[in-house]
């Protein structure tokens, strides 16, 4: 437990209860317990929301790596989080920049200087108080079952909606704005008396903010007239179109 503490003596307290100790950690100390019987405080990573490096982020980032590859950080991931004590709403931490590093890789020097550069990086576009920390971490690849192809004339539709499936969720979007896309989500029966199979997806997949007004819509007479949208899924040629981009 020593390897790390023994140089940054909050290694194994700043992210406790994630298992990524670690290496340094720039700026201010984080709140922790402290006697010889004192519990850890469990951390909890959360999102960032409209925080104004936004705009700037995607280049941002694109330099740190090129520093850190520079630097010959052996890194395997660059998160920018906040933290709070599990169970509270606010959080402690309201930017900080995570980047994980492979075990016993980088020394605590090493994690020092890098930092510097790093936030030096940050300072240059106008941000010089978000913190940078250095965290042991691997990334695993995982196989899990074969995911099923999206067309219905060759695989079963049961297969594609059965509890659980390994299919990803079917693209759709309507049909006056395909440009808006979406999933669906859940199949069930419309009632014990209906057979037909329903397809669960979130309102503003049908009927999305930038063309309909956000208010509250119930479906009190299906022969009523009320309005209704037409809603297309990802058929197979868009499918071939997507694989050929993206290959």
């Amino acid at each position: 437990m020593s390897r790390l503490s023994d140089s940054y003596e909050n290694a194994y307290t700043d992210f406790y209860g994630s298992g990524t100790p670690c290496v340094y950690k720039s700026g201010d100390a984080w709140h922790k317990r402290t006697g010889n019987q004192a519990q850890g405080i469990y951390r909890a990573a959360r999102p960032i929301y409209n925080h104004p490096i936004r705009a700037i982020w995607l280049a941002t980032g694109w330099s740190i790596v090129e520093k850190l590859d520079a630097l010959d950080v052996d890194w395997n991931a660059i998160n920018p989080l906040a933290y709070a004590d599990a169970g509270e709403a606010v959080p402690f931490c309201p930017f900080i920049i995570t980047i994980g590093v492979e075990p016993f890789s980088l020394a605590y020097n090493d994690a020092v200087a890098a930092a510097a550069e790093i936030l030096s990086i940050l300072s240059n576009v106008g941000f010089p108080h978000i913190p940078v920390a250095f965290i042991e971490s691997q990334v695993h690849c995982s196989a899990g079952p074969k995911l099923l192809s999206f067309n219905p004339l060759i695989d079963p539709v049961p297969e594609l909606r059965k509890d659980f499936s390994y299919a990803l969720g079917i693209p759709i979007a309507p049909l006056k704005s395909p440009h808006y896309e979406g999933t669906g989500a859940l199949y069930y029966r419309l009632s014990s008396d209906d057979e037909r199979v329903a397809l669960l997806t979130c309102a503003h997949v049908a009927r999305p903010p930038p063309l309909f007004q956000n208010k509250a819509m119930t479906l009190k007479k299906a022969s009523a007239g009320q309005a209704r949208e037409d809603i297309i899924a990802l058929g197979t040629g868009a499918w071939d179109n997507a694989l050929k981009a993206i290959m």
